[in-house]
């Protein structure tokens, strides 16, 4: 589900800089291909890729605040505004369920 919708995101956004005449020059960072590669690798289990995915998306404000001041000071263009605004939503949940699920684990692993 995750996949999916990260999908989508990067789906919009590509489109939305297309209909502004940009082009895409920036790719995965060396730290989003490491989360990549041990998230879809089969030498952690659940928990494990869980507490690497909470450890490296760090606190969900910090993540999306700089990104929600953005997107409020787009005053014109409406239509990435409201791009950006799904986005923090959707990576606000994200993020949050992941660091629940974590602690849950957690919990659960201490019992």
């Amino acid at each position: 589900m995750v996949s999916e919708r990260e999908a989508s995101h990067a789906r919009v956004f590509e489109r939305r800089m297309r209909e502004l005449g940009a082009e895409r020059r920036a790719g995965a960072t060396a730290e989003g291909e490491h989360l990549k590669a041990y998230l879809s690798g089969a030498h952690h289990n659940d928990a494990e890729k869980l507490a690497e995915f909470v450890r490296v998306t760090g606190d969900p404000a910090a993540v999306l605040d700089p990104i929600r001041g953005f997107a409020e000071r787009l005053a014109e263009d409406l239509d990435t505004r409201e791009a950006l605004r799904l986005f923090i939503d959707a990576e606000d949940s994200t993020l949050k369920w992941a660091q629940n699920a974590r602690s849950a684990l957690g919990s659960v692993s201490k019992n």
